[in-house]
């Protein structure tokens, strides 16, 4: 199992090329990629140590599959995933998104 300390969640392939491309110019290697926060979920669970946990989480609001809300409420009510830090990021202007 790969472990990270990143992990970057986002549908758009762009955005995750992106975002790639920065972590690398600046030397960071320790993240792994998704495009919805289902695949985010089996990877979470298939880490067998919680020491191998990443340390955050990146991920757009709205993905297909899962998204980022939703991703964010399983892992706060999963106790062995609670204390990963969420960031969450949409390039949307929806005023239900900002709430």
């Amino acid at each position: 199992m790969t472990e990270a300390k990143l992990l970057f969640v986002d549908d758009d392939v762009d955005e995750r090329t992106i975002i790639k491309e920065l972590f690398e110019e600046q030397h960071f290697n320790d993240a792994l990629y998704f495009n919805d926060g289902l695949s985010v979920l089996e990877h979470l669970n298939q880490i067998e140590e919680d020491a191998h946990l990443p340390k955050t989480i990146v991920t757009d609001i709205s993905m297909p599959v899962m998204s980022g809300l939703e991703l964010l409420k399983i892992l706060k009510a999963t106790p062995r995933f609670k204390d990963i830090k969420v960031v969450v990021l949409s390039t949307g202007s929806k005023q239900r998104y900002r709430e």
